[in-house]
């Protein structure tokens, strides 16, 4: 594939509007965090020569070969751990299980070399396109503030641009009919410095922000494009997947900074000027509590935010402190809860000495522990039952689940274990990226129809009380409870949408092991004509499961 390197100049932002961004309220970001004692417990990793890597691995592979063997007997011709398993999600688990259970002989560079995710992608059916770009400081404010400012504008941010290849096309056909369009359009009037100072118009193109997993020190864009070509072939979007540093080279809020800078890439109106609302952020484990943290700055900060997301079992409990770490690593290939002496440690890497363990429950670093879930972007957050992140994630679409203005659709798939979206020869893979699809092109522009709807109800700078009472004589039908409720969900504090008011919290948090008729019902919303289905909350948030 061709290599495209960005040659555009750093990243050019109107800082002016930097200026009205607000500081939060959130202890260690805008308003400092309460001294403690740091608790030196991780170095960097020393380098590792060629021998002893060798070493290592022929160790690990000598003492395992009997335990896989087993593993795999057991499986064929007695009893699978779980009833809906293949063979070959047995063995990479039992790989795993191996493959961790010796963290003595654990090492960052074996880690980096081993650890990979399954690639089933046909060659001539993906199109990647590398890319980078520079950055600079943006005036960014509280927990960024520091790394922000210390940014000269000659560091890059690599990835590349993914794309099943019939989407590819069609960009490319689009792209190519623009250019043409404009090209016969243009006049002797528009040459020259009249046409500079012309303001580019904002792009239509909708996209995907991808950010991977790998306990935030392994893995890469490279490592995930078969969940990515995936991702694209069901949203029908490109995939822009970025490389964010990695600990423990990099420390917090390295990650966060690096996913913020590539969300104000994208919409940079002097760059590629993609409307915020056209943008889905998407990923995986630490990715996708790194997605999660970055919306939730976004909105702390008053910052335009994505259009929603999208999250793979998500971590977002840097503490381990869920019961499914003691009760599903039988099951899942994460390895279990880390002792505080393993030299893999990853809330270690990630925040290094001097912030470990003060940090770890800081809404950034862990967003379970977020104080608010409210005015977020909708949201679908996707995990196995089987995983040991399962309660955590679970707990996080309960809280998320209780907000008056966090629309969210949670899926609980049956016998899954973390990330199964990566093996996709099982059939609850290619039914979650299914869901996916359905979720970005149907729920989402549904949810973003009411939100605008509503929008128009907040009657410009009038007070509450004013607008609360002609309201209530806008909306059809509407008894007082149901115009309590309008109000609440027009004249809640917004930083960029207003969000579909949940629906019965117990409804959302079904599973398929609690109501089997959501097995193959892959839900519908109502959508009825008039304001009054809006204030009755018609729109309604489901479960779906794809335990088949």
């Amino acid at each position: 594939m061709p290599h495209a390197h960005s040659s555009r100049p750093p990243l050019a932002l109107d800082l002016d509007q930097f200026d009205c961004w607000a500081d939060c309220t959130l202890e260690g970001c805008c308003s400092p965090l309460l001294a403690t004692e740091p608790v030196t417990t991780v170095l960097l990793v020393p380098p590792t020569t060629t021998a002893s890597l060798l070493l290592k691995s022929l160790g690990l592979l000598t003492h395992n070969i009997r335990s896989l063997a087993t593993d795999f007997l057991t499986h064929t011709f007695s009893k699978p751990k779980k009833p809906s398993w293949d063979i070959r999600l047995a063995m990479f688990i039992s790989f795993f299980h191996q493959l961790t259970s010796h963290h003595h002989l654990g090492d960052l560079h074996i880690a980096r070399a081993l650890v990979v995710m399954p690639n089933m992608i046909p060659g001539n059916a993906i199109v990647i396109t590398p890319m980078s770009f520079r950055v600079r400081s943006c005036k960014l404010r509280g927990v960024l503030s520091k790394m922000d400012a210390e940014e000269t504008g000659r560091r890059e941010i690599d990835g590349e641009w993914v794309a099943e290849k019939k989407v590819w096309n069609k960009w490319n056909d689009q792209m190519r009919m623009a250019k043409e369009e404009q090209k016969g359009e243009r006049s002797a009037f528009d040459m020259g410095a009249r046409a500079r100072q012309q303001k580019k118009e904002a792009s239509e193109e909708k996209i995907v922000l991808y950010l991977h997993g790998g306990a935030y020190y392994l893995m890469s864009a490279k490592t995930h494009r078969d969940i990515t070509y995936r991702v694209s072939k069901v949203t029908g979007r490109r995939v822009f997947a970025i490389n964010y540093r990695l600990a423990p080279e990099t420390r917090f809020p390295g990650a966060l900074l690096d996913a913020v800078y590539a969300f104000l890439y994208l919409t940079d109106p002097d760059g590629l000027a993609i409307d915020p609302s056209n943008i889905v952020v998407m990923g995986d484990s630490a990715g996708g509590g790194l997605a999660l943290a970055m919306i939730l700055y976004l909105r702390d900060h008053r910052m335009a935010n994505v259009g929603c997301a999208v999250l793979f079992s998500p971590w977002v409990d840097l503490t381990f402190s869920s019961p499914s770490w003691e009760t599903n690593p039988h099951f899942d290939y994460l390895p279990p809860r880390p002792e505080e002496n393993n030299p893999l440690h990853p809330t270690k890497f990630y925040l290094g000495p001097d912030q470990y363990p003060q940090l770890a429950t800081h809404p950034y670093v862990s967003p379970l522990f977020a104080r608010s879930f409210e005015n977020l972007p909708p949201l679908l957050i996707q995990h196995g039952d089987s995983e040991n992140l399962s309660d955590e994630i679970s707990e996080l679409a309960r809280r998320i689940a209780a907000t008056e203005t966090t629309h969210i659709q949670y899926e609980c798939y049956e016998d899954m274990v973390h990330v199964f979206h990566a093996f996709n020869f099982l059939e609850p893979a290619k039914k979650a990226m299914e869901s996916v699809g359905g979720f970005v092109k149907n729920v989402v522009p549904t949810v973003h129809k009411y939100q605008a709807q509503v929008s128009k109800l907040r009657l410009g700078n009038r007070s509450g009380a004013q607008a609360f009472v002609e309201s209530a004589h806008l909306v059809p039908n509407s008894t007082p409870a149901t115009a309590r409720a309008h109000n609440r969900a027009s004249f809640a504090p917004s930083f960029h949408h207003l969000s579909v008011p949940a629906a019965n919290a117990a409804a959302q948090l079904r599973t398929s092991k609690s109501d089997p008729n959501l097995r193959k019902d892959f839900g519908t919303h109502h959508g009825h004509e008039g304001w009054g289905s809006s204030i009755a909350l018609e729109i309604t948030p489901w479960t779906m499961t794809a335990a088949v």
